[in-house]
């Protein structure tokens, strides 16, 4: 006879052991599934760099160059052709510039074209060793028209750079005028550029100019000092009167200067316009 006090044990049946083993699996493929997922899926944040078109930073190539350094280049640049138009007055500025409506180079007499350019030859001259005379050599006059005119435009003749005439000397090729003359005034212009076109083939150069009056400290308009334009102080220096011209360009007179090439790189004087 058994003992009627043994423990028995149940046996876990086979139903029971799969069971426990589909849930295993279950919790495994759901924790694999987790971590698969995360690692494919896009993170919100990946997604938003993804989607950002970053802006790129300018290179100091594309920087854009100031204004006033540009306007200053090129004002140095073509400075010199409203230079080369310089007839010499003495006592007054030049009414060959100041007080005319225009010229064309194609009407100018040789005389008249050294005339018109007389301050640039004149700064080729040199005095005689008396120092009775201004001299200037054929070729160094030939050279300057040239160099404004154009090649070919060159004549010998008489002319006058506000004094005495400057006549030929054909024993040594020289030009000479007596010294002696001269004087000063308190009157004169200042002529300023304030615009240039150019191209291969033509040169426009328009400047503003003011007459300035050191007598009765004004400004004026116009070469006969009818219309005063404001009060100069004679204390400043010439900057003042450029700024002033600068700042009132549009009330002023305007001088247009246009030169021809044919070549794209040498410009010749061909006429101006005077807007007075």
């Amino acid at each position: 006879m058994e003992n009627e006090n043994q423990v028995v044990t149940p046996k876990k049946s086979k139903k029971t052991k799969v069971i426990v083993i589909v849930i295993i699996v279950l919790i495994a493929l759901a924790i694999g599934g987790y971590f698969a997922y995360n690692s494919l899926a896009p993170k919100k944040d990946e997604k938003k760099t993804a989607e950002v078109t970053p802006t790129p930073t300018p290179t100091p190539a594309e920087e854009v160059t100031e204004p006033e350094e540009t306007e200053a280049v090129e004002t140095s640049k073509w400075q010199k052709y409203v230079d080369y138009i310089s007839p010499i007055s003495i006592t007054s500025p030049s009414a060959a510039l100041y007080n005319v409506s225009g010229v064309e180079a194609k009407n100018l007499s040789p005389r008249k074209k050294i005339e018109y350019i007389g301050s640039f030859v004149y700064q080729k001259s040199k005095s005689s060793s008396d120092y009775a005379y201004d001299i200037l050599t054929e070729a160094d006059v030939k050279k300057a028209v040239e160099e404004v005119y154009g090649p070919g435009t060159y004549q010998r003749t008489t002319f006058n750079l506000g004094c005495g005439d400057y006549n030929f000397n054909s024993k040594d090729g020289k030009y000479y005028s007596k010294t002696g003359c001269g004087g000063t005034s308190a009157f004169y212009a200042t002529n300023e550029i304030i615009n240039t076109s150019v191209n291969s083939s033509k040169l426009v150069i328009t400047t503003a100019y003011v007459f300035v009056d050191m007598e009765t400290n004004k400004y004026y308009k116009d070469y006969n000092r009818k219309v005063a334009l404001g009060d100069y102080n004679n204390s400043e220096d010439d900057s003042a009167i450029v700024k002033f011209i600068k700042d009132n360009k549009d009330k002023l007179n305007h001088i247009i200067y246009t030169y021809e090439s044919t070549d794209g790189t040498n410009y010749y004087f061909t006429g101006f316009k005077n807007t007075k």
